[in-house]
């Protein structure tokens, strides 16, 4: 049987804002977040070369969700909760930083897909919210 999942993630760089403006504004606590100027490491904690170069704040929305329910219809839902953060969203953008909502595909070896119609692609866009896919394909 071929099995597709997929994980909804929402990430910020800027170079003004800090991680802590950020969750306060989304009243999300981030799952991974730096500041700018702070050490580099790995996701495990080991050390890197150099220090951020920008502040940076991440949450996973979904992890590895069946594709019982569509991705785009997933994606939809997402945007209902972060319409309500719009302004925050909006400006955000507006003062130099970027807002993305990435989406990591998982498939067996085959062919599938979604269509993301304009609607929502043009909610996302009201959003300020740029869309980043990739694919991961098991083998």
């Amino acid at each position: 049987m071929i099995e597709t999942t997929y994980s909804i993630m929402l990430r910020f760089w800027s170079p003004r804002r800090s991680p802590d403006e950020i969750t306060t504004a989304l009243q999300i606590d981030p799952e991974r977040c730096w500041n700018k100027g702070s050490a580099r490491n790995t996701p495990q904690g080991v050390p890197l070369a150099g220090r951020h170069k920008e502040n940076y704040w991440m949450r996973t929305l979904i992890e590895r969700s069946p594709y019982e329910l569509n991705l785009s219809k997933a994606v939809d839902k997402q945007l209902d909760l972060l319409d309500k953060k719009r302004e925050f969203l909006r400006d955000f953008v507006g003062d130099g930083g970027r807002s993305e909502l990435y989406i990591g595909w998982y498939t067996e070896p085959a062919c599938g897909g979604d269509v993301f119609e304009y609607p929502l692609l043009a909610r996302l866009a009201d959003l300020r919210l740029n869309f980043a896919f990739e694919v991961f394909a098991n083998q």
